[in-house]
Formats: structure tokens, C-alpha cells, sequence
């Protein structure tokens, strides 16, 4: 953008790349996480999200930053006045504080009664986390300016994308994709349930991606049977947990993280063939109870392969996937209670006590693993509680602080 007209006349920008952060999201999508917090002290990795946007800012040398903000100004005027930019030499950061304002619209009219931009300037949101490069975009709109003094707004939109990955569409844009190529038949809102991950408070974007799986329908009639031989208490308990393993569909144990047990798989570097053996699982097995699990990620593949397969190592990368945590959760009966049985542990356990959301989760998991092994319940009776309530009457989780 431009700078703005004075007394009909445009006032010629000074060589000063300026900012105005939006700090207000102008919208109720984001309740009830911004009622006693600003979306952009919202973390982001333990980070505040303002400071991915004004270390953006910095990046692309802005050397003055109107942080507009109305609702919890207090907290952001504090905010920054204890971050490292309030000391900063080469960018300045000021907030400019509203006491109503009901758009992004109104808060620019609102800056330009302050008569603060003197130059071009950069509109942004507070959350914005990016890394584009404004060089080329400041460029473009000051050689229009050049040709055209009248020039005050520039847009320049370029669809980025890894060639062999799709990018996801927002759903307003496949909307207008769908209404220009004619084949929209209605278009209506209404309101309807969306699953929202339960961590980050976001809605769920659902990918259809290669995983691995532990089939349960060899032996879900076994896990039934092994159900009915447990004492549950409340009695309740085992219709939830019989219903629930009736229904269950084949295990995910995959995950994409970059910490956990890893699945110890070798991929053909060509054709991501899978290579994994009865060999290859007891010689990883043998190095994971001498060194850990980390031996996975800290040696070559050569050095995780058995003798007679370590000539293929050249053609073969490791697995990044980790095992499902309630996998890992599932085994402990193996791990604390067979492990340790000169220690006088018994297995199966007396009892398991956990609170019900486990039937769907700890109970149901080890239950699958220990009859999938063992073909009985790793447990003689199930006791289940209830939870810690706030004073709403909301369950107290982990996620929650």
C-alpha cells in the first residue's frame, strides 16, 4: 500500500518500509480461547504468535510497526513492552489502542486519523507465520507508483506448491472454483458438526496418507471372549468396552512424529518397497535391548541390518514412522508385569484403575495386545473412576494447562 492522501495531495513516501499489525481477529470463530487472551499471545509452539509475525516483519526490514490493538490492548502493551523489540534499533514497535473497533476496515480508517503511515506500508494480521520474501512485492508496487502516482494499492497473489503435493483449498475457494466451472448445483449455509483436534483447538484437516496397520478381526471374536472372563466395576463398564471392540475397525499403529519407538522398517530408495522380516524385527530387537531405542535414528542403515542382508543397505533407507504411543501403553503388562516376575509382579494384572475414558483407550489397547499375544486379558478385573471437575463442571485435562 501506499501512502495516504493529505489536503488532496499525496504525500511522497519517505525511503521507510512501515507496518500495522491487526492484533484483533474480528471474528467469533476463535471463542472461547480469546475471551481472556488476544489470538496472537495465543502460543505456537510455546511461542506467542505476534512474534513469528514481527520477526517476519524484521526479515523483511520494516523499520516501523503500528500494532493495532482494542481488545486486551493492556496485555499486549505489556507484552511488548517486556519482548526484545520494545529495545530494538532497527525496527520500532508501537501500539495503537482503540476502545471499540468492529473491523479490520475501521481500524485502517481509524490509523489514518492518526496520521501515523508516512510511507508504504504492510497490512498484516498478528498470527500471520510465513517466510515469504516483500522484495519482489515492494518492488513491483513502487515501479507502478513510478508510473502511476495515483498507484496505492498493489495485490500480487502467486499460488506456491510442491510439485508432486497438492495444496488443500479453503472451503470458500473451492466454493468460487466449483461456481466458475459451472458446476455448483446449491450453495447454503447451516450449522453442523466438525471435529476439531482436542490439543491444538483447530479444525481437523483429514490427508489420505500411507500407514501401517494391525489387523484385529483375526482376533476380535478372542478379545469378546476375553472381555466376559474380566470383573468390570461398575458392570457398565464391559457393554462400553464390548460394544466399542465390536465396532473397532484395524489398528493405525503409525505415526508421524519425530519422537517415540520406531517402526522398524527398511524402504527400497527406488520403488519404497518395505522390507521388514522376521530377521531384520529380532536383529533390530536385539540392538534396541542393548542400546535403546535411539539406536534406531543414531546408526546407518548398514549397521541395523543382519549380517546377511547388510550387502542391500545401499539400495535401502529407514523408516521414519513411530509406533502409535498406545501401542507402547498397550505392551506395558509385557514390560512391568512378565518382565519382572522374579520381582514377585504376576501377570495377568489383579486389576487395572484408570478413569472410562480408557475403555476406548489404556484398557481397550492392552487388552488387544495381550490377547493378540497371549490370547487372554493382561487383567482380572477393571475399575474405572470418574474425573476432576472445574468449577463449570468441565473435565480437568492436561491439554487444558
Amino acid at each position: 500500500m501506499g501512502p495516504p492522501k493529505k489536503g488532496g495531495e499525496r504525500l511522497e513516501a519517505r525511503n521507510v518500509l512501515q507496518a500495522v499489525l491487526l492484533a484483533d481477529s474480528f471474528t467469533q470463530k476463535f471463542r472461547p480461547i480469546t475471551v481472556e487472551r488476544p489470538k496472537v499471545l495465543l502460543p505456537l509452539v510455546n511461542v506467542p504468535m505476534i512474534e513469528y509475525t514481527l520477526e517476519w516483519l524484521a526479515m523483511n526490514k520494516v523499520e516501523e510497526v503500528f500494532v493495532f490493538c482494542c481488545a486486551h490492548a493492556d496485555q499486549i502493551k505489556r507484552y511488548l513492552a517486556e519482548s526484545k523489540w520494545a529495545h530494538s534499533r532497527e525496527m520500532t514497535v508501537t501500539a495503537v489502542v482503540s476502545t471499540s473497533c468492529l473491523s479490520a476496515g475501521e481500524a485502517l480508517r481509524l490509523i489514518d486519523q492518526k496520521d501515523i503511515i508516512k510511507s508504504d506500508f504492510v497490512l498484516v494480521s498478528g498470527d500471520t507465520v510465513s517466510n515469504m520474501n516483500l522484495a519482489p512485492v515492494l518492488e513491483a508496487h513502487r515501479a507502478r507508483r513510478a508510473a502511476d502516482k495515483s498507484a496505492i494499492f498493489t495485490m500480487i497473489m502467486k499460488s506456491t506448491q510442491h510439485p508432486r503435493q497438492r495444496a488443500r483449498m479453503g472451503d470458500a475457494e473451492v466454493v468460487v472454483a466449483l461456481g466458475e466451472a459451472g458446476v455448483l448445483l446449491k450453495e447454503e449455509a447451516y450449522e453442523h458438526k466438525y471435529p476439531y483436534d482436542w490439543r491444538t483447538k483447530k479444525p481437523t484437516i483429514f490427508r489420505a496418507t500411507s500407514q501401517w496397520f494391525a489387523s484385529v478381526s483375526g482376533f476380535r471374536d478372542a478379545a469378546l471372549d476375553a472381555i466376559r472372563a474380566v470383573s468390570w466395576v461398575p458392570a457398565a463398564g464391559e457393554a462400553r468396552i464390548t460394544s466399542m471392540t465390536e465396532g473397532r475397525s484395524d489398528w493405525c499403529i503409525s505415526r508421524q512424529r519425530k519422537w517415540g519407538v520406531p517402526i522398524p522398517v527398511f524402504y527400497d530408495i527406488e520403488t519404497d518397497e518395505p522390507l521388514m522380516s522376521e530377521a531384520t524385527i529380532s536383529h533390530v530387537t536385539a540392538l534396541v535391548a542393548q542400546h535403546g531405542s535411539d539406536v534406531w535414528w543414531a546408526r546407518e542403515v548398514a549397521d541395523l541390518l543382519p549380517d546377511d542382508l547388510k550387502h542391500l543397505a545401499p539400495k535401502l533407507r529407514k523408516g521414519e514412522d513411530t509406533m502409535d504411543v498406545w501401542f507402547d501403553s498397550g505392551s506395558s503388562w509385557a514390560g512391568v508385569l512378565q518382565a519382572n516376575a522374579a520381582q514377585g509382579l504376576s501377570y495377568p494384572a489383579d486389576l487395572y484403575l484408570e478413569g472410562s475414558d480408557q475403555h476406548r483407550g489404556w484398557f481397550q489397547s492392552s487388552l488387544l495386545t495381550s490377547v493378540a499375544a497371549n490370547g487372554m486379558a493382561p487383567y482380572k478385573a477393571v475399575l474405572t473412576h470418574g474425573f476432576v471437575l472445574d468449577e463449570r463442571g468441565a473435565k480437568m485435562s492436561k491439554s487444558l494447562g
